[in-house]
C-alpha cells in the first residue's frame, strides 16, 4: 500500500466535518470508505482536532483543552 499523507486539505476537511456536527466515528468511517488506512485516519482525526481545539482556546481567550 503507498503511504498516507496527511494533508492541509485533508485536516481543513477534518475540520469541516467536526464544524458540521459530524460525530468522529462518521468521519472515520467516511475516510476509510475512501481507502484510508484505519491508524493513519485516527492518527489525522486525533492530531487535527486536538491541535484545532487547541488553536480555537487561544484564539479566544479560553483554557487549553485537556489532553
Amino acid at each position: 500500500m503507498a503511504e498516507q499523507h496527511i494533508t492541509p486539505e485533508l485536516r481543513q476537511w477534518i475540520i469541516d466535518q467536526a464544524k458540521a456536527g459530524r460525530p468522529p466515528e462518521e468521519v472515520l468511517k467516511s475516510m476509510m470508505a475512501s481507502g484510508w488506512d484505519e491508524d493513519v485516519a485516527l492518527a489525522a482525526l486525533e492530531e487535527t482536532l486536538s491541535g484545532f481545539l487547541k488553536e480555537h482556546a487561544q484564539a479566544n481567550g479560553l483554557p487549553a483543552p485537556v489532553p
